[in-house]
């Protein structure tokens, strides 16, 4: 039987299945959604989503979907503000681009308002709002390197660190940290 990791329960962790992604199975009102997602390019979705539906004896339906914008762009480009899949503010490993869209939208709009009320001038509220996003930078480049350890690391050793992380103590560490570095309003809780 193949490995897989199983984390926070739908979401699926299997080489075999997807290289380099995961798939997942999450209700959503009266029906389940399944979906399945890559880092890799090349990597051919639809036979994979096949695959993982097969097992559960389903066929593919209406689908929908993109791509992870997870590369960074400068937040400020030709003078326009730029805010998650522009300015690739999608997270590595976990692809989770809705909070820091409202994180970094939050940001934004402050720069915005600031303009518009006189507080700063345009060039400031520019370096301002880069300089936010810049800041949340290195949690984002250490994110990568770990989703590129991740697809090289056997999937036996993902189990053990799945298991290991499924514990609540270390789960809600990491949670902080990941929380806290990805972009986190201050005095509030996961």
């Amino acid at each position: 039987m193949p490995w897989s990791v199983v984390l926070y329960n739908p979401i699926y962790f299997q080489k075999q299945l997807v290289r380099n992604g995961y798939a997942w199975i999450f209700p959503c009102g009266e029906t389940t959604r399944f979906g399945i997602g890559s880092f890799a390019k090349e990597q051919k979705l639809r036979v994979a989503l096949q695959q993982f539906l097969h097992r559960f004896g389903l066929e593919i339906a209406e689908t929908h979907g993109g791509v992870l914008a997870i590369e960074r762009h400068h937040p400020v480009d030709n003078g326009v503000f730029l805010v998650r899949d522009a300015a690739g503010q999608c997270l590595p490993v976990t692809g989770e681009g809705i909070r820091t869209a409202v994180f970094h939208g939050i940001h934004c709009g402050q720069a915005i308002a600031g303009v518009l009320n006189g507080t700063y001038s345009l060039e400031e509220a520019q370096t301002l709002y880069a300089t936010q996003v810049h800041g949340l930078g290195s949690f984002h480049a250490r994110l990568l390197r770990l989703q590129t350890l991740i697809a090289c690391t056997p999937e036996s050793i993902l189990v053990l660190a799945g298991q290991l992380c499924s514990h609540p103590a270390l789960t809600h560490r990491i949670m902080d940290i990941y929380l806290r570095y990805s972009g986190w309003f201050v005095g509030q809780s996961a």
